[in-house]
């Protein structure tokens, strides 16, 4: 990857999205992250160089550049307010859309997150100094506020070479019970294919967290197919899906106004549990197809969410905010 003369920030952060603090990194600034989550080899993803955990420390706010933010209510709220009562510039990425209420909450607490959360944002999004950051144009548009929408970046030369030997189907996701992945789908799909299902799941038997970014990356290399289960109120992808794709790996997935696959040229697209079942199983048998499909996804990635865009987009918010 080409590096771009930038001036080197010192940032604090928060560590609630390990993966996306993992591709951060590549815009070669000074991390400081306060662990809301450990980062260890649970998180499959190795610790930069450039990354420094603060574990139980208090971080002076104004000992930094700019501070950036992912929960949109409760970072916004403590470091937010901090940042901005010390004049050091905050950004807020805004991982999802408005429009997710809380898999763990009642519908009517979700109702109410939502709305003040969306009060939140307003409220701060009319401030200097606060600038947000949004990893779609979807999640934008449900928030309908101003900001930058800068889309995930993969960084392809990581990514082991895409083989399939293996007959089975790929997903991985954290509590895939959320409202935001179709659960039922999953255990259906478990129940009449190979699949195997890596993550945090408690729900599901069998399924367990990679035990490091290596491991992980071999799965994409070598199962047949991924299997994409988002959907509304999210995006048609998540991480994992376009890692999958960077590695050539072909993506099997519910139908979705924002997914990346198209059906037929990197991957097969399914409008119901059945046809996911089915286009599965098409794929366990037909090697040559998976192999076809794949190096289009792999051609998707490179082309819609290359790493080079992310870190330059991100350098470009960055020195904004803090030169």
């Amino acid at each position: 990857m080409a590096s771009v003369a930038v001036s080197k920030l010192s940032i604090l952060t928060i560590n609630r999205h390990t993966a996306y603090l993992y591709l951060l990194s590549k815009t070669g600034h000074d991390f400081y992250v306060l662990t809301a989550e450990e980062w260890g080899e649970s998180a499959q993803r190795p610790l930069p160089s450039n990354i420094s955990i603060l574990r139980g420390e208090k971080a002076r706010i104004n000992d930094f550049d700019v501070v950036i933010g992912h929960d949109p209510l409760y970072d916004l709220l403590r470091f937010g307010s901090q940042a901005l009562g010390r004049g050091v510039p905050y950004i807020q990425v805004v991982h999802g859309r408005r429009q997710r209420t809380g898999y763990s909450r009642s519908k009517v607490k979700g109702v109410v997150k939502a709305i003040y959360g969306r009060v939140v944002l307003n409220t701060f999004s009319c401030l200097n100094r606060v600038q947000y950051v949004f990893i779609s144009e979807s999640v934008r548009s449900s928030w309908q506020l101003p900001g930058v929408i800068i889309r995930p970046g993969i960084p392809v030369d990581e990514m082991m070479d895409y083989s399939g030997t293996i007959e089975s189907l790929l997903i991985v996701g954290n509590d895939l019970h959320r409202e935001h992945f179709d659960f039922d789908a999953v255990l259906h799909l478990s129940k009449s294919l190979p699949v195997r299902i890596v993550g945090n799941n408690p729900r599901i038997p069998g399924a367990k967290s990679a035990s490091s970014w290596e491991e992980l990356k071999r799965l994409y290399s070598t199962c047949r197919a991924f299997i994409n289960v988002t959907r509304e109120p999210e995006d048609g992808y998540n991480l994992a899906t376009l890692e999958a794709m960077a590695t050539g790996m072909p993506v099997v997935t519910l139908a979705h106004p924002t997914s990346p696959v198209r059906d037929g040229y990197n991957g097969l697209v399914a409008g119901n549990t059945d046809e996911l079942i089915e286009k599965g199983q098409r794929l366990l048998s037909d090697w040559e197809l998976a192999k076809e499909l794949g190096i289009n996804a792999r051609r998707t990635i490179v082309n819609e969410f290359s790493i080079e865009q992310f870190v330059r987009r991100w350098n470009d918010v960055l020195q904004k905010g803090g030169g």
